[in-house]
């Protein structure tokens, strides 16, 4: 799991995003994840994990005034 920081273009402020790949293969896809309101991106971490298991990889971000943006 890799943990960034992407500044929004409109005014610099900093989203934080967590990223997932497949371990040992190829992968198949791209799976990016927005999550609902009243959320943080941390909620979706096992299921980001299992679709990295079958391949993908795996992208949220916190949206603004959630998580750790």
């Amino acid at each position: 799991m890799e943990k960034h920081i992407i500044k929004s273009l409109s005014d610099d402020i900093p989203l934080s995003v967590l990223v997932i790949e497949p371990k040992g293969r190829e992968p198949i896809g791209i799976f990016q994840i927005v999550h609902g309101m009243c959320e943080h991106k941390e909620r979706y971490i096992n299921f980001m994990e299992f679709m990295s298991n079958k391949g993908f990889i795996c992208v949220i971000h916190d949206n603004r005034g959630h998580g750790e943006s």
